[in-house]
């Protein structure tokens, strides 16, 4: 993700938080797991609200990849060809 230019990452925090089981948990004590969970909370900017949602969204400048938990896709909207955006679902 660090080769593309003027990309930002994004989490929702209250998804983030809602996947986050007591197994979950515990599976983070261990060593790699906890790593990779501490890695994605280093490296992505957390999405507070859905005012600062919509925020994230209208920046016009910046490529976005916005991680979301406990959603599933259910629509792909196309534009010229292209994927311009997907609609999902709570889990």
């Amino acid at each position: 993700m660090a080769a593309l230019d003027n990309l930002k990452t994004y989490m929702v925090r209250s998804e983030f938080e809602d996947s986050l089981t007591e197994a979950s948990e515990t599976e983070m004590l261990d060593r790699a797991i906890g790593r990779r969970t501490q890695l994605l909370k280093d490296s992505f900017a957390l999405i507070e609200h859905g005012e600062h949602y919509r925020d994230v969204l209208m920046r016009k400048n910046e490529k976005k990849l916005i991680l979301r938990f406990l959603r599933a896709p259910t629509t792909l909207h196309a534009l010229n060809n292209r994927i311009a955006g997907v609609t999902l679902q709570r889990m």
